[in-house]
């Protein structure tokens, strides 16, 4: 009986001086430190990823053209292919409602859009002081959240001013919606690409 304690109290002592072992790991090739660059790509990404998928005849191509007779998405052969619910004719006939899913579609697209540029800002603005790939990248997200507000306010005559993802948007509308939009467009026009382009563009009348 004595033996038996005396082995089960080696076997414990064993396993807990094998438990304390200090192990170091040594990374041999890979990094495991979260590179600024890998962020950057990561948040830009999303950001500008939905903007492609806006423009089909299915959101805000077909919100603009059909409704103004610059395109036309008629019934087609007996099983009324293209029908789609009708949501193509009331773009034509201008009956479109908030029930319209071509509206809807387009609404949803917008929003998503802006939120993923609020979400790539909240994510740049900790680096780009110290990386200059990161404060290119914010530049570029105010002004691509600009656009998308552009678009709002061409559709539902609003914009969003949110400068974080914690916080809630404050909508603005008329004069200070414009003034808004401009004014980011004008605070980062400098540190975007295409210098040339720039200037003839703010050579326009």
């Amino acid at each position: 009986m004595k033996n038996k304690f005396l082995i089960s109290i080696l076997s414990l002592s064993a396993l807990v001086a094998i438990g304390c072992t200090n192990l170091e790991e040594q990374v041999i090739d890979e990094s495991l430190e979260v590179q600024a660059a890998n962020i950057v790509e990561s948040v830009l990404a999303p950001a500008y990823g939905p903007l492609p998928d806006a423009f089909t005849h299915t959101k805000n191509y077909g919100l603009q053209l059909i409704s103004s007779d610059q395109a036309i998405l008629p019934p087609r052969g007996s099983n009324n292919d293209w029908y789609d619910g009708g949501k193509y004719i009331e773009l034509h006939q201008h009956t479109t409602t908030t029930t319209n899913v071509v509206v809807q579609q387009t609404w949803d697209a917008f929003r998503l859009m802006l939120s993923r540029t609020v979400t790539a800002i909240d994510k740049l603005q900790p680096l780009a002081s110290t990386d200059s790939n990161a404060a290119k990248a914010l530049s570029e997200m105010r002004a691509l959240r600009a656009y998308y507000n552009m678009l709002m306010l061409d559709y539902w005559g609003i914009a969003f001013k949110k400068e974080s993802a914690g916080e809630n948007s404050q909508i603005l509308r008329k004069q200070e919606a414009i003034s808004y939009i401009e004014s980011e467009f004008l605070a980062v026009v400098n540190d975007l690409d295409n210098t040339k382009d720039r200037e003839e563009c703010l050579r326009l009348p």
